[in-house]
């Protein structure tokens, strides 16, 4: 598979992900403590994409690849997905810890705002850093990156990441993801709609 095309259909189930922590996070409101406890859940899930899933993929193989075929590491597009990875685990550490407390309102603020980042920042990769690693690739370093890709999932193979992943994400969605027009409204309103 392209990598890019994996990178991107990665992309399609953190919008999943990120679909059923905002049902969570609207049951949260409501008092429900199942879903405040679930916001917990998705925090964790966030946490361990970081470590050893998608955002691991990006910084352990895709940035470095950029980094070898010429871009600056302090490079704007870089430096802003770099402190959007750091923003994403800050709020997921803050949410696990929040949730955990037993702060229903302010557990909810921090989901609605990790899933509107994870929003924005999908988008900035898809339409910004992408399109410019592709053509970086493009120059011979797409074979490269593929094979980095394939290491990166026989080790997360080896070590049942990519399963136990695969089987928290989709628990999590199954219990509380929401219909596509609610989603369609927050994608609106979180400025992300074309």
């Amino acid at each position: 598979m392209d990598p890019f095309d994996l990178l991107m259909a990665e992309h399609r189930d953190l919008e999943r992900v990120m679909e059923a922590l905002d049902g969570c996070a609207e049951r949260a409101e409501d008092d429900d403590p199942e879903a405040l406890e679930a916001l917990g859940e998705f925090a964790r899930l966030v946490s361990a994409i970081d470590r050893h899933g998608h955002v691991a993929r990006e910084d352990s193989v895709l940035v470095p690849q950029l980094i070898g075929a010429g871009m600056r590491p302090d490079e704007e597009l870089l430096a802003a997905v770099k402190r959007d990875h750091q923003e994403v685990r800050a709020l997921a550490s803050e949410l696990e810890r929040v949730a955990k407390a037993g702060d229903p309102e302010r557990a909810v603020e921090i989901a609605f705002k990790l899933s509107d980042l994870a929003r924005c920042h999908i988008f900035t990769e898809e339409t910004r850093l992408f399109p410019l690693a592709r053509a970086v690739a493009q120059r011979g370093g797409l074979l490269v990156i593929a094979e980095a890709f394939a290491d990166f999932d026989r080790r997360a193979a080896a070590g049942e990441e990519s399963a136990r992943l695969g089987a928290a994400r989709d628990a999590l969605v199954a219990r509380w993801g929401t219909d596509a027009a609610c989603v369609r409204q927050r994608v609106e309103w979180a400025g992300t709609d074309d």
